[in-house]
């Protein structure tokens, strides 16, 4: 639910065009049943909350944000797979990237809300002392 929230929010005209989209195809495949076979009756109020809450279906699903994306690279069997969320979560290895100095310090530095400075902040309490200390 959250990811159709955050579609929705950063990507709004697209959303409208995914329902108008849908509801002039589902409109039209109505009015054209209707035309063609006079006998089945398909007008009226509950066939327009049916292609309406059909298209707002639709829309929804197309508008969300994947959970991960897979880029092919091309001529080898390679893939890269990008996932969405909070790395820290994740199990397995985490690489990092940071300058060469690694530097330690919250603020001027390294931003709090970086990738360096929140492993910083979650995975060593905001101190540098915990990984600056020599074995």
């Amino acid at each position: 639910m959250r990811s159709v929230i955050t579609g929705i929010k950063y990507h709004p005209w697209r959303a409208l065009t995914y329902f108008g989209a849908s509801f002039g195809v589902l409109w039209t495949l109505v009015e054209g049943l209707t035309y063609f076979l006079p006998s089945v009756d398909l007008s009226g109020t509950p066939m327009l909350l049916v292609v309406a809450v059909t298209s707002a279906i639709y829309a929804t699903l197309a508008i969300r944000r994947p959970a991960k994306i897979e880029i092919p690279i091309r001529h080898t069997n390679t893939r890269i797979e990008v996932q969405f969320g909070d790395i820290f979560r994740e199990d397995g290895l985490r690489v990092i990237p940071v300058n060469e100095f690694f530097d330690s310090e919250l603020g001027l530095p390294v931003s709090k809300r970086s990738l360096h400075g929140i492993l910083i902040s979650r995975c060593f309490g905001g101190h540098s002392q915990a990984y600056l200390q020599s074995p």
